[in-house]
């Protein structure tokens, strides 16, 4: 696990609007085939999550709690649900940044099952938990830009 942060072009509210945006979390979180909402509404969901690299692929539920006042979303792996990661917990933090634009902070902590493959994955599993920042910029600010600059 660990940290990471980005600047964004986009203002507070538009990266906002990018982390609300579940259809299109399959472009912002590395290596993921799917996310579906399952259970919830408002502020409090749970997720589908199926991601694949390589030879390793993973499904499981995340319950998240949405905080919009504060621009914040917190996460969690679902225990009630069946699942290929032992334990997961983090966070996705936007600011507002002095002189334009914003900050996004995202934060994560993961174990895996202990396997041949998650021993080899594992650096590259790091990695990539680290990119959500900056895949979410790279489509925010892209392909996706229209979605949240209205």
């Amino acid at each position: 696990g660990g940290s990471s942060w980005i600047r964004f072009e986009l203002n507070a509210e538009q990266a906002w609007r990018a982390a609300l945006d579940l259809p299109h979390w399959t472009e912002m979180l590395p290596a993921t085939d799917s996310v579906t909402r399952v259970e919830g509404s408002g502020n409090d969901i749970v997720v589908r999550v199926h991601q694949a690299y390589m030879l390793v692929s993973a499904t499981y539920h995340l319950r998240i709690r949405f905080e919009p006042n504060r621009r914040q979303l917190t996460f969690q792996l679902d225990p009630r649900e069946p699942r290929d990661i032992r334990a997961a917990r983090g966070y996705l933090r936007i600011r507002p940044y002095e002189g334009g634009g914003s900050i996004v902070n995202w934060g994560i902590m993961v174990s895996v099952e202990e396997n041949l493959l998650s021993g080899i994955a594992r650096p590259i599993i790091r990695s990539h938990l680290l990119k959500v920042p900056e895949r979410m910029r790279t489509w925010a600010e892209g392909e996706g830009r229209a979605l949240y600059t209205r």
